[in-house]
């Protein structure tokens, strides 16, 4: 053991070789961690090249297809499809409201 600061430590090859071998075996958690992560981000851009992007239009059009069904199911009259996006943001319960009701800038 150095009594100085300016000792040196002797150091043989087999403590060298341990202290690197404790080293690599906490490293492995570590390894194995990122591993996981990549593989599922691999999983993810995976299933969303395969499923594809279903666009902003796609629960609109859902609707639009849900009800045009129904109203052929119960002999209702058709109705004309909407289009509009700012239309499209307001629930269908709400868009024969008047605007005052719902919203009332200050």
């Amino acid at each position: 053991m150095p009594r100085h600061v300016g000792d040196r430590i002797k150091l043989s090859s087999s403590n060298c070789n341990s202290m690197i071998s404790s080293d690599y075996n906490r490293l492995v958690p570590v390894a194995w961690a990122i591993l996981l992560m990549g593989f599922s981000l691999t999983g993810v851009i995976l299933i969303y090249l395969w499923i594809g992007h279903i666009g902003p239009t796609f629960s609109s059009d859902v609707m639009n297809l849900q009800q045009s069904r129904l109203r052929q199911m119960y002999g209702l009259p058709s109705q004309p499809i909407v289009t509009d996006k700012r239309i499209l943001q307001i629930p269908p319960s709400l868009r024969n409201v008047p605007n005052s009701t719902y919203y009332s800038p200050k």
